[in-house]
């Protein structure tokens, strides 16, 4: 006679499987869990659960190489489905909760963000109403890892850190182990992201001391926690590497490489290891080395893994530019451009929809199921209709016995109230368009901003191989086009930055000599204002002019006002540049003999999509944009902008900064 499964002995052959998959054989753990489930004739719903979030982890790749999204969210949809059938969502609402999680997790993995916020906003509010702080950090490590995507580093370090105050208060098990160290070298690389590396480095060692010490609350295998500590080591090693200790970066390189390249176990970890490896080795001029382990990981790549490819790519072109290959350089560099805007097209529309007000939206409507669920709507809605039938009568009552002495005024009134009310309506709903609008607007120029930057950027590492391969003359030229590729890939990025959204503005800051950079400027734009008969004439101090400021960002105010000074003076006249010094700052002054700004116009000229700009003496295009962000460079930079103009005569625009910002 055969028995039912017994629970413990259901959990104990899962973890069976679980080894056998950790090390690569995810069929042979098929096998085992059939087999086995196939000798009990009576299968409780916890027993067919656990089957379920066993094939869920096989193909989400968590413990094996058998990775296929679809197929682990199928499982993740009868995990669901099997509480909600039977009606055992509040009866087991852990379980109900993490089926959810997994759902959401997969369809971030599908890109299909709309699903995916919709079931982390439920599966919070069922975590939340059963006081589960298990399945609540589980929804907020979920979270930083869909904002982590995103590019939101911010965000992402903080759910991660609500995650782990939340794991306390949970379960010391093999799942809490693989929650907590997860979410340790999470919040460190988000960390690295930022640019917060002693951060990052904290929480490193933090996750490292925890894989090592814990180590023994994974009873599933004993491989995991080594590749843990792998993962942690290659993610520590680019942190450390930016902080600029290289010797120990490539220490921890090598350690991560040789346990994930072991015998056995799924070497993609290791690959890019190797890659990060290669790419210090030729930031340290070690190119034999570097070109190396790149020839030997070029039939290794990770399959369907769009940034290992590109990496190898890239390192593979300044690779061969750094051994004088010119023609491989430009191959891998070419290569390199259209894997990177294949990439972009993919991902160009991310949805980045609030988390909070869709769980604000969840939670209402779950409440309404819950209330509809135990006829508590019918009993209030019955009860709402008898008072209002009271209320009713009464009003009427009152309206009947007081209507021939106040018509007149109620008449009056009705009047206004609907004025108002009208009056309210149209204008939130105009408020509702423009802030659309405004939005849009955002996209709109983000999007261009993104497009833009690839080619903009080609033209960067174009012109540096043709550099290294020209005359004095030549290069030169090419250095003009270069400096300008560099400043209009620096705008394309502070657009992409949120430019546009009132954020600070982040300056780069170095020490220059503030002559050349206006020399310089007024070189570059004489270009331009040759096309128009113009001389730009410069009068310069003598000697160097230190300043600590952002060149680039001061050299775009300097093209900016120069090219508005040639767009609106006439032809064969002269602009006039000017740098002074008085011991506590300088003061550039930019004159041109042009149309002038109108009175009117002035007090509009530096705001973003000014209303005041006009057309240049040729016709030219004005967009209204730079001169605001030249105030907010000038601004950021503890300085002042303003200017002098009369129409028809021309205009003077002056800019101080302090030498030391």
């Amino acid at each position: 006679m055969r028995h039912p499964l017994v629970p413990h002995y259901s959990e104990s052959l899962v973890d069976s499987a679980v080894a056998l998959g950790s090390r690569g054989m995810p069929d042979k753990a098929i096998r085992l869990v059939d087999s086995v489930y196939a000798a009990f004739p009576s299968i409780s719903v916890m027993d067919r659960y656990r089957y379920y979030r066993f094939r869920f982890d096989l193909y989400d790749g968590y413990y094996s190489t058998a990775y296929n999204p679809h197929l682990a969210l199928l499982y993740a949809d009868s995990m669901a489905w099997l509480l909600k059938d039977r009606g055992l969502t509040e009866t087991l609402p852990r379980e109900y909760a993490m089926a959810l999680n997994l759902q959401g997790q997969i369809y971030v993995e599908l890109k299909n963000y709309p699903e995916a916020f919709y079931v982390f906003g439920l599966c919070r509010v069922i975590a939340e109403k059963a006081g589960d702080s298990c399945m609540v950090a589980q929804y907020n490590s979920t979270m930083g890892t869909v904002r982590f995507r995103q590019g939101e580093y911010k965000e992402a370090a903080v759910f991660y850190k609500r995650a782990l105050a939340f794991e306390n208060s949970c379960k010391a098990d093999a799942d809490e182990y693989h929650d907590v160290q997860g979410c340790l070298d999470n919040t460190a690389l988000a960390f690295t992201k930022t640019g917060q590396t002693d951060s990052a480095l904290v929480y490193y060692q933090k996750a490292t001391d925890y894989i090592i010490a814990k180590r023994y609350l994974y009873t599933r295998d004993t491989i995991f926690p080594e590749i843990a500590l792998a993962v942690v080591y290659g993610n520590e090693a680019l942190a450390v590497q930016a902080a600029g200790d290289t010797s120990r970066a490539e220490a921890l390189f090598k350690k991560a490489m040789a346990i994930n390249n072991l015998p056995g176990r799924d070497n993609s970890s290791g690959v890019i290891d190797e890659l990060h490896l290669a790419q210090l080795y030729l930031q340290l001029k070690r190119n034999a080395e570097a070109g190396a382990l790149l020839h030997d990981t070029q039939d290794r790549l990770p399959a369907d893994d769009d940034g290992s490819k590109k990496l190898w790519l890239t390192l593979m072109w300044k690779y061969d530019e750094a051994s004088g290959k010119a023609a491989d350089a430009i191959m891998f560099l070419k290569a390199t451009l259209q894997l990177s805007d294949s990439m972009a097209r993919k991902d160009r529309y991310r949805y980045a929809e609030d988390g909070d007000n869709v769980y604000q939206l969840v939670e209402a409507k779950y409440t309404i199921d819950l209330l509809r669920k135990n006829g508590t709507i019918k009993e209030m809605s019955l009860a709402i209709a008898l008072l209002a039938v009271l209320a009713a009568a009464l009003i009427a009552l009152l309206i009947l016995n007081n209507l021939r002495r106040h018509k007149h005024m109620l008449a009056v009134m009705t009047a206004k109230n609907e004025t108002i009310s009208r009056h309210e309506a149209q204008l939130e709903q105009l408020l509702q368009e423009l802030d659309q609008k405004n939005k849009e607007k955002d996209r709109i120029l983000r999007v261009v901003a993104h497009d833009l930057r690839s080619p903009v950027g080609g033209i960067k590492m174009m012109t540096g191989l043709l550099l290294k391969n020209s005359d004095s003359k030549q290069a030169e030229m090419i250095g003009f086009i270069r400096r300008s590729a560099i400043n209009c890939l620096d705008l394309v990025n502070e657009l992409l930055s949120g430019g546009f959204s009132g954020e600070a503005t982040v300056l780069d800051r170095s020490v220059f000599d503030l002559k050349q950079l206006v020399g310089e400027s007024a070189q570059l734009m004489q270009f331009n204002a040759a096309e128009k008969g113009q001389v730009i004439d410069v009068v310069l101090p003598e000697g160097k002019q230190p300043i600590l400021a952002d060149p680039a960002k001061l050299g775009r105010v300097l093209n900016n006002i120069l090219g508005n000074a040639i767009k609106f003076s006439p032809t064969d006249s002269s602009i006039i540049v000017t740098l002074t010094a008085d011991g506590r700052g300088y003061r550039i002054t930019i004159r041109d003999h042009g149309m002038g700004i109108p009175a009117a116009a002035q007090k509009n000229v530096f705001d973003v999509f000014t209303l005041s700009r006009r057309t240049g003496t040729q016709g030219e295009k004005s967009f209204g944009l730079g001169l605001s962000i030249c105030k907010q460079i000038i601004e950021a930079h503890e300085g002042r902008i303003w200017f002098e103009s009369e129409e028809g005569k021309g205009t003077e625009f002056f800019i101080e900064l302090p030498a030391v910002v």
